[in-house]
């Protein structure tokens, strides 16, 4: 369909030669890259000993969307822990074949230790027109110091909502304290992504948001 795959693809043995102004200004990127090297990159992504506990480890037992790769669907209630261990189970033992393909990791620790290569970052348009600030606010703390209501019945915690758009906060109960969880209007969070698949895993289709580069 494609013919040779030379024809489809620029192939580079480094990156020396993928810079922005050859790449996007020049030349338009109207062809993916495979890059057999990454010197020159400006990238930067864990060693080779990394793995699956190594992320429940650095991004927390958060919630996971893991789909069902048979179903196509969905499977819920899943927590990060809960898919190391399965993860990590022998291959004869698993009764589903399971696949994560949108943890988003821009908020925590795995992300120090990953980097997009430098072409990326610079038509990131989360980095390059999403106000700095609302990012930095937002990745420095989700909740701000508790207060006390005139009344002292209720500790309430608030989180400004810098565009002013309604319902960008949700509200929750706990232990009889209401709090606000920090607005999703602060930035974007679809920068980093983790995926995590075991053996017969696939996709059978998705569109990426709009604007992204795939690396």
């Amino acid at each position: 369909m494609f013919g040779n795959a030379a024809e489809v693809v620029q192939i580079h043995q480094n990156g020396e030669n993928i810079t922005y102004e050859k790449m996007f200004v020049r030349d338009g990127f109207r062809t993916p890259l495979l890059i057999l090297e990454p010197t020159g990159l400006d990238l930067r992504v864990p060693n080779r000993d990394f793995d699956v506990d190594s992320v429940a480890r650095l991004v927390g037992n958060r919630d996971l969307d893991v789909i069902d790769v048979h179903k196509q669907s969905e499977v819920p209630n899943w927590k990060m822990e809960n898919w190391a261990n399965y993860y990590n189970q022998p291959t004869e033992e698993r009764t589903q074949i399971l696949n994560v393909i949108s943890l988003e990791f821009s908020d925590s620790k795995l992300a120090d230790l990953v980097q997009s290569p430098g072409v990326v970052r610079k038509v990131d348009w989360v980095d390059n027109i999403w106000p700095r600030e609302l990012k930095e606010r937002a990745l420095k703390a989700a909740y701000v110091a508790p207060e006390e209501d005139t009344k002292g019945q209720n500790t309430t915690i608030t989180t400004p909502n810098p565009l002013g758009t309604p319902s960008a906060q949700h509200a929750e109960e706990q232990n009889g304290k209401r709090r606000k969880v920090l607005p999703l209007a602060y930035y974007p969070k679809v920068q980093y992504y983790c995926l995590m698949s075991v053996k017969g895993s696939y996709t059978d289709f998705h569109i990426d948001f709009g604007g992204s580069s795939v690396w």
